[in-house]
């Protein structure tokens, strides 16, 4: 997905270790500037969109900064909260100005 001056998109998504595990790529290469990327932009849902799901951020390891020109790949977790599949989990970025983004995982 475009936002603003880069792109983000969800490289994959599984469960491990009871935590929904979800590898994105932020490309900065087109980017006329850095990119901050507050883990707090970040959040998910349960399939049912009901439940919140809780940040695991000891498996989260995507840079909070992206330089101008360059591409990271890193993940984002949360607590899978006794879900066995990421089928229906949805993941919210909050883009700021730029707007929200959603992605429904397979």
């Amino acid at each position: 997905m475009k936002v603003s001056d880069y792109t983000i998109s969800v490289d994959s998504a599984k469960i491990d270790n009871d935590s929904v595990v979800v590898t994105f790529t932020v490309d900065n290469t087109s980017g006329a500037a850095q990119v901050n990327l507050p883990v707090t932009a970040f959040d998910a849902t349960g399939p049912d969109s009901s439940q919140s799901m809780d940040e695991d951020i000891l498996c989260s390891d995507l840079a909070v900064s992206v330089p101008q020109g360059k591409k990271v790949t890193g993940n984002i977790c949360w607590k899978a909260n006794g879900a066995t599949a990421t089928k229906g989990v949805t993941v919210h970025y909050d883009a700021g100005a730029a707007g929200k983004i959603n992605w429904v995982l397979p």
